[in-house]
């Protein structure tokens, strides 16, 4: 099945856990810790690959995630996850869910890092300070990046062919390419995109898109075309195929102005791309006073789009428009547009501290997030640690301040733990140098001074 489209959720593998463990000498004595350290979690790219040409792959599978690092070991640091690697067709862009382009990969081969694996927890053995040689906790992994993306597929053809429903579209692509597209003598036969591989000469050729015929309200939801319209937003130019003659009570002047209407108010890019028109069906009696008819009202409309007259059916004129065709490639060469995911840098976040009366106090930023999520609260000593780390920070004397009391509930993330004013051991002391140049943000401040 034929899937441009698809939204998943991606997350990169989490880091291994650390270990708490000891060396033992012969009589069972402690000597020291050996615990390791938890292995990086595995990234999540993203690969492109010509011969794929649908997100079909991932219409059951919506939930991509990495592998998870391995934990550290006695002795030993766990092993560092495989990295995952998705492999989309070319053409696929990458928007976050407010639609900001993340990445654009027009080319075959291409590979960009979308999620982040989370680092590994450290091990006893590597939390080992002046003064703390004895440490009795270790790290959990950091979680991975987690994002949600929506893929969408535009084909990357030199040429799109466009034109009202059963106008000889099909026909003409199946005559000069590769593609065998579905023909009938009825509307809406080409039901998805169809590429055709055109050969011009030994080593040259040209990529052909026919999507579905578009009609008049396509830009509002009808008929298909209006579906398939971005795969041709990145050709050079546009090949219009009309049917000399009425159908279904559409003269054909009037079919053009009405897809040209479409495209206008499907996309301003769209409606200004440069056209040559094929006028389709020169094999009929009368074709020659259809043309004439065709020509003289262009001219009065002030269209000044080149026309040539073929038969799709017959193969008259379509050679000719071939060659044209890989002359105007020249001067109007498909346009690509090249995007980078950019990350967020640890620290870009600021710390910020908000209260809600009802539930407590929300910590946020890049720095906190991660210290946090990597506490073991299991562990009393990792708990300390945390403690040390946020009075270095100024988070527990700005909590003092704003008359936080013992078992208020604090919130980082998904996590919640509960404020107390008892000291910790003098162990962690050096926690207290953990310091970063920014401001608390405090959102209650603004309140106060707006009274």
């Amino acid at each position: 099945m034929f899937i441009d489209e698809v939204t998943v959720k991606i997350r990169g593998g989490s880091g291994g856990n650390g270990m708490v463990s000891y060396i033992k000498s012969r009589h069972k004595a402690f000597k020291g810790p050996d615990g390791g350290t938890g292995g990086k979690g595995g990234d999540v790219y993203i690969f492109t690959k010509a011969t794929i040409n649908s997100l079909s792959r991932f219409r059951y599978s919506k939930q991509k995630y990495g592998q998870n690092g391995e934990a550290g070991k006695k002795r030993a640091d766990g092993r560092g996850a495989i990295d995952l690697i998705l492999e989309v067709p070319t053409g696929t862009c990458i928007f976050d869910l407010n639609g900001k382009v993340l990445a654009d990969l027009h080319s075959d081969g291409m590979k960009i890092l979308l999620a982040k694996g989370g680092v590994g927890g450290k091990g006893n053995r590597a939390l080992i300070t002046k003064n703390n040689t004895y440490p009795q906790y270790c790290e959990k992994g950091q979680p991975g990046e987690e994002l949600e993306v929506r893929f969408e597929l535009k084909m990357c053809a030199d040429v799109g062919i466009i034109g009202f429903p059963n106008v000889g579209k099909s026909t003409f692509i199946a005559k000069v390419s590769n593609a065998k597209p579905k023909i009938a003598n009825y509307p809406f036969t080409t039901l998805i995109p169809n590429l055709g591989m055109v050969p011009i000469n030994d080593l040259d050729s040209i990529l052909m898109a026919d999507i579905p015929g578009i009609i008049e309200g396509a830009h509002n939801g009808h008929g298909l075309g209006h579906q398939f319209l971005r795969h041709i937003e990145r050709t050079g130019f546009l090949l219009h195929v009309i049917d000399l003659f009425p159908y279904d009570g559409v003269e054909a002047f009037e079919s053009f102005e009405k897809v040209n209407q479409e495209l206008q108010k499907y996309s301003e890019k769209l409606s200004i791309k440069k056209q040559i028109i094929a006028l389709n069906k020169s094999d009929m009696p009368e074709a020659e006073e259809s043309y004439e008819k065709f020509k003289k009202q262009l001219k009065k409309g002030g269209y000044k789009e080149e026309i040539h007259l073929i038969s799709a059916l017959t193969g008259k004129g379509t050679k000719e428009l071939v060659y044209r065709i890989a002359e105007l490639l020249k001067e109007f060469p498909p346009k690509q547009e090249v995007y980078q995911v950019k990350y967020e840098k640890p620290g870009d976040r600021p710390l910020k501290i908000e209260m809600d009366l009802d539930e407590g106090w929300f910590l946020s930023g890049t720095n906190i997030e991660r210290v946090v999520s990597m506490t073991n609260f299991e562990q009393e000593q990792s708990v300390q640690r945390l403690q040390a780390i946020m009075n270095g920070m100024g988070i527990v004397d700005y909590l003092k301040e704003h008359k936080a009391e013992n078992g208020d509930p604090i919130f980082v993330g998904d996590i919640c733990f509960h404020f107390t004013d008892d000291s910790f051991e003098s162990k962690f002391a050096e926690y207290e140098g953990y310091k970063y140049q920014e401001n608390i943000e405090d959102e209650n401040e603004d309140e106060d001074e707006k009274e």
